[in-house]
């Protein structure tokens, strides 16, 4: 196997499909390779998200963050066992590395960006109305789930200069809560799409729009 093909199978950019051109197929070893293995639109769409991953990588110089990027989406794709998983994997991960490669800055996110990120699912309280300072003063309690990222964004473009990026506010649909309610306290992975803070509802600067909650592998 060529030194570059190692390189895209280590990421994850790479198929395993006759049809592509990452690495042999016959070394495919996961559900997820083997299935692509076996689609050809799978194995298309690899051949795609190469050339946006190359394209990334050039602007980022395969930055250490861009690196913890790329291995992070990799195991989000090790995660799918049916093809439209991984078609929805291959769709994400082409925005994502056509907007990195667009930004010219680097390894950073920019809010609207779809994102894939493991972490422990908390059940946080906030201060709510009036004030937003605190519920012993008298404000109401305002609860949310929140994402603790195993590895923070380190860098979001245009995004609100207060607090951290150790905790991510989840903004999801009513019936999440009763789906998703057995995996409060465990390590989950979200995808989703960034958000920034806007209002006093908000109680981190980044937040992510939530499609899918599931337990960590």
């Amino acid at each position: 196997m060529k030194p570059i093909l190692l390189l895209l199978a280590f990421f994850g950019v790479g198929s395993t499909a006759s049809y592509a051109a990452s690495f042999d197929c016959n070394k495919a070893a996961s559900v997820a390779e083997k299935l692509i293995c076996a689609t050809p639109a799978l194995s298309s769409a690899d051949e795609r998200l190469y050339i946006d991953y190359k394209s990334a990588r050039k602007v980022t110089g395969n930055s250490a963050d861009f690196k913890k990027l790329a291995k992070q989406n990799w195991r989000t794709r090790e995660q799918c066992s049916t093809v439209e998983c991984l078609e929805a994997w291959y769709q994400q991960s082409a925005v994502t590395y056509q907007n990195i490669a667009a930004n010219k800055k680097g390894a950073c996110y920019s809010e609207g960006m779809n994102v894939s990120l493991e972490g422990t699912l908390l059940r946080v309280t906030y201060p709510g109305p009036p004030n937003y300072e605190s519920v012993e003063n008298g404000d109401a309690p305002e609860i949310y789930w929140v994402l603790q990222p195993d590895n923070p964004i380190a860098c979001a473009d245009d995004a609100p200069s207060w607090g951290d990026y150790e905790q991510m506010q989840l903004v999801v649909e009513a019936r999440f809560y009763q789906i998703y309610q057995s995996l409060v306290g465990r390590r989950v992975s979200v995808t989703g799409s960034l958000m920034y803070s806007e209002t006093g509802h908000h109680h981190t600067p980044l937040l992510i729009q939530t499609k899918k909650i599931a337990a960590a592998k």
